[in-house]
């Protein structure tokens, strides 16, 4: 469940305004509705809208789904509290405009999670390939042929190309993020220094051990070489300063 995973880190949705920018099938948008929060969703798919209308109304919840991209968002400044926008950045136009359209529309101390793909993530997420986003863009364009993935971007309403497609570096990710006002927050690298955040019982119980025999300048090590060449996306926080 995404809401819970998100009130590890941000604890008090209630009286909060909420946008899921890229609301897709209306999954999080009716966990929201379930708890009783004041959450606002867009996309640019008519289908997915209707789909996520259909799949709330369901529910006995009244939907509150907008048309709009997220490079005009259609909301006044320092409107919402909390905005989630999962897997969406990589498929706009403009993910820059993006950015500083959720930056307006945020309150001042307002936060954002957002997930951001990895321009040397070691399997693609979207492709399920192997070392793609290793390669120059030109040469993941003929893998991905060979190898028999193409998408007809015909078939979509954003982004799908590889050579299209969003894909940053962490620290590129967060210049622009500073550029734009907010300050960044990894979430996974949140965890790492705060194992209570985290719900496998496992990986928790290992860092708290790390942290007991004091290997944590190790384990700072590892994160960062995964973070840089293995994980496909960044999981991050990003708060108005």
């Amino acid at each position: 469940m995404h809401l819970e995973f998100l009130k590890r880190f941000y604890p008090d949705f209630e009286g909060k305004k909420i946008l899921e920018l890229g609301c897709g099938r209306g999954d999080f948008l009716l966990e929201c509705h379930k708890e009783g929060l004041d959450v606002v969703g867009i996309d640019i798919n008519p289908e997915y809208i209707k789909i996520s209308e259909e799949k709330i109304k369901k529910n006995s919840f009244r939907p509150h789904i907008i048309f709009a991209k997220g490079e005009k968002l259609p909301f006044e400044n320092n409107y919402f509290d909390f905005v989630n926008c999962v897997e969406v950045l990589e498929h706009t136009d403009d993910p820059e405009k993006v950015l500083s359209e959720i930056y307006r529309v945020l309150d001042n101390d307002g936060q954002a999670f957002v997930t951001v793909h990895n321009r040397f993530g070691a399997k693609d997420a979207h492709y399920k390939l192997w070392f793609l986003n290793w390669m120059p863009r030109f040469l993941g364009k003929i893998y991905i042929k060979v190898m028999k993935k193409y998408k007809d971007p015909k078939m979509f309403l954003d982004v799908q190309s590889i050579e299209k497609m969003n894909y940053y570096t962490y620290s590129g990710f967060k210049r622009i993020s500073a550029k734009t006002g907010f300050s960044v927050q990894d979430s996974k690298e949140n965890q790492i220094y705060n194992p209570e955040l985290i719900l496998n019982r496992k990986i928790k119980k290992f860092l708290i051990f790390t942290k007991k025999i004091k290997v944590n300048l190790l384990v700072d090590a590892l994160y960062s070489i995964l973070n840089k060449f293995y994980f496909n996306t960044f999981h991050l926080i990003l708060t108005k300063k």
